[in-house]
């Protein structure tokens, strides 16, 4: 980590651009009370809450194998730390007599790191604040994204993107939904919107989920990049509201892939490091009894 990586993890001061390493708030403005939450203060990666993704998976056309090595998935100084890096490295899904372009991957040329809740927490209304610094190289492609965990394949089961940002544009942050057209079809049906932050991967910055059985809004530093009224996802015939299941959420950095340029041959500007200072769910009294009632 750069000397000044170092000090933002070090030190507390004032506003987004630096990580605080102080108790967090057990209230919000709003009626909000902490639910859950991961402020990444210890020596490894609480595995009650986080587990690792491993090998090739997603994203046809990416470059990176995930592991769960300490090169890739760490704690350390109050942040979580996923570190691309420019090694060769086999995929354990790889299988030779397999079927379809994953297991058909032998070697990739980067690692990378990605860490999920899918096995150890849903998020079902409420508030999700992730405060991260970005990444910034040639090909990276870090993200703070939810999947449905329902009945549905995807698209169906609904995709929720509070952030996504490809290196071509360094300052810009992704914000989008993902649904199917009608519950069945493979067809993306996809609704987003884009801030552009100056100098976006020099500092950490707060991204946020708010989600009542109504709404949706994704914000960044509490500003609104898009939102979707929940009365316009509903599958025709009865099928069911993705937006009002249950999601997991992941933390990942891919390189390359179908939307992301492509990264060096040479690995340059590699290794690079996607910082995580916290990551923390809120709800109201009304949300929480809006939850029970749905389940």
């Amino acid at each position: 980590m750069k000397a000044s990586g170092i000090i933002l993890c070090l030190f507390t001061v004032a506003v987004f651009g630096t990580f605080s390493d102080a108790a967090p708030p057990r209230k919000l403005p709003g009626g909000w009370t902490l639910i859950w939450n991961d402020e990444f203060n210890g020596n490894s990666l609480d595995t009650t809450k986080w587990k690792p993704e491993l090998g090739v998976i997603r994203n046809a056309g990416s470059q990176q194998t995930y592991t769960g090595r300490r090169e890739n998935i760490r704690v350390e100084k109050g942040c979580l730390v996923l570190e691309t890096r420019f090694e060769r490295f086999k995929n354990i899904h790889f299988n030779p007599s397999g079927k379809g372009w994953i297991q058909q991957t032998e070697y990739m040329p980067y690692t990378s790191g990605s860490v999920t809740t899918k096995d150890t927490r849903l998020f079902h209304y409420g508030r999700l604040e992730v405060r991260a610094k970005l990444p910034k190289a040639k090909g990276i492609w870090p993200a703070i994204w939810l999947l449905g965990k329902n009945q549905w394949s995807w698209p169906a089961n609904g995709e929720i993107d509070m952030m996504e940002n490809i290196s071509q544009e360094p300052n810009t942050v992704y914000s989008t939904f993902h649904m199917s057209r009608d519950g069945v079809s493979l067809q993306d049906v996809s609704k987003g919107g884009t801030v552009k932050i100056p100098h976006l991967p020099d500092d950490f910055h707060l991204y946020v989920m708010e989600w009542t059985p109504d709404a949706i809004r994704l914000m960044v530093d509490d500003k609104l990049v898009k939102s979707i009224d929940l009365g316009q996802t509903e599958y025709p015939g009865g099928a069911g509201n993705p937006f009002r299941t249950p999601f997991y959420l992941i933390l990942n950095s891919a390189v390359g892939g179908e939307w992301c340029e492509k990264a060096p041959g040479d690995g340059a500007g590699y290794p690079v490091k996607f910082l995580v200072d916290y990551v923390r769910f809120y709800q109201t009294k009304e949300l929480y009894e809006a939850e029970k009632n749905a389940k």
